[in-house]
């Protein structure tokens, strides 16, 4: 089995990031895995916190 890239941060551009946490969040609320509105919400929250992360990976 060959081992998985690891990708560092120069690697990922911000929108880069934010896209894959976004699609992953979307995907989980297209299938119903979100079973409730708590749930919902913290799927929100991770969505704040993956954006903050990148403001703060790729401050300028």
């Amino acid at each position: 089995m060959a081992a998985a890239a690891v990708l560092t941060p120069a690697e990922i551009s911000r929108a880069e990031l934010t896209v894959m946490a976004m699609a992953w969040a979307e995907r989980r609320m297209y299938v119903g895995q979100f079973q409730t509105l708590s749930e919902l919400q913290w799927g929100s929250d991770l969505l704040g916190i993956c954006d903050g992360l990148t403001q703060f990976l790729y401050a300028e």
